[in-house]
């Protein structure tokens, strides 16, 4: 065996060995554009390899997207072929009314503003929003979270927005766009003598859903 031969050989091993230890590593494809989902992962790590944009999760088929390290940093409008406005890219309300929109066909009648908008205290618990035509609940008054529920968290000069991706026994799940902690928080959730409550990451201040 050549000793040229040998080199390339040693090369080609070096370079599979590395595209298998970054599969498993990153646990996801390595072709540009798939899903790179690590429950729990920290964010900052998993976006540090993720390009900006990049598809880190999905939620019945709708992407989550990296925003980056830089968590305040939006990146342009987001207009759906059609001409919606989902959003800044790729902040976590571009994600939630991108989520209503292509998933449940849902348009927001105003779907302006922060994350902490999304939730009106001026709203009776369980009438409806109209800025956003969709009923309201307060956390912790009697009404569970469900599926595709649309949790806001109202604290900081922004808040926060969410979609319920999984409820359980003392327990629930969100999935999330531009957050640190990763695109997968498991929450608290109270018994029917508890209200309900969510709580475990700060507490909401209540969610949205679409009238049935």
């Amino acid at each position: 065996m050549s000793r040229w031969f040998k080199i390339a050989l040693a090369t080609v091993v070096f370079g599979l060995s590395g595209i298998v230890l970054c599969c498993f590593v990153l646990s996801r494809p390595c072709s540009s554009g798939q899903a790179v989902f690590r429950p729990g992962a920290d964010l900052r790590e998993l976006q540090s390899l993720a390009a900006l944009g990049e598809v880190i999760d999905r939620w019945r088929d709708v992407p989550v997207r990296a925003n980056g390290i830089h968590y305040n940093r939006s990146h342009g409008r987001h207009v759906g072929p059609d001409g919606y406005y989902y959003g800044r890219q790729w902040q976590c309300v571009e994600y939630v009314k991108r989520f209503y929109y292509d998933s449940l066909d849902h348009a927001f009648p105003d779907g302006m503003g922060h994350a902490k908008t999304f939730f009106d205290p001026r709203i009776a618990h369980g009438a409806l929003n109209p800025k956003r035509g969709l009923l309201q609940f307060t956390n912790g008054s009697g009404e569970s979270p469900r599926l595709d529920d649309l949790l806001v968290w109202t604290q900081g000069n922004y808040g926060h927005v969410a979609i319920v991706s999984k409820v359980g026994e003392g327990f629930m799940e969100v999935v999330q766009q531009n957050v640190k902690e990763g695109s997968r928080k498991r929450l608290n959730l109270g018994d029917a003598k508890e209200g309900y409550r969510i709580s475990g990451w700060g507490y909401p201040a209540g969610f949205l859903r679409r009238s049935e």
